[in-house]
């Protein structure tokens, strides 16, 4: 019996979609192995009057990191701002995507 192996597009895991982690309040983990993408740095949304994003992950778990911001009650194009905290793919890579919102 072979072991069950996740899901590969040329050579890339696919996407886990999982729960937000809220760590405080007002502070979720938005991103990150188990939540988006395999290949995602953890991600935190700041709740308040101007939602922000610290790190917003590699984009290959896009559609996963949207649905956690809605659940945590900020729709994408709700942030005021993605804060980088430094230029590595999967801390950045999403951040094009976001910035055209």
């Amino acid at each position: 019996m072979s072991e069950a192996r996740p899901a590969v597009d040329a050579g890339r895991p696919s996407a886990t979609p999982g729960t937000p982690v809220p760590l405080a309040e007002g502070l979720w983990q938005v991103a990150g192995p188990g939540i988006t993408h395999p290949w995602d740095a953890a991600a935190y949304l700041v709740v308040g009057k101007y939602p922000a994003l610290v790190d917003c992950g590699t984009g290959l778990g896009a559609d996963a990191l949207d649905t956690a911001l809605i659940s945590c009650g900020v729709l994408p194009h709700q942030l005021t701002a993605v804060v980088a905290t430094h230029g590595h793919f999967d801390h950045v890579g999403d951040g094009a995507r976001l910035s055209g919102l």
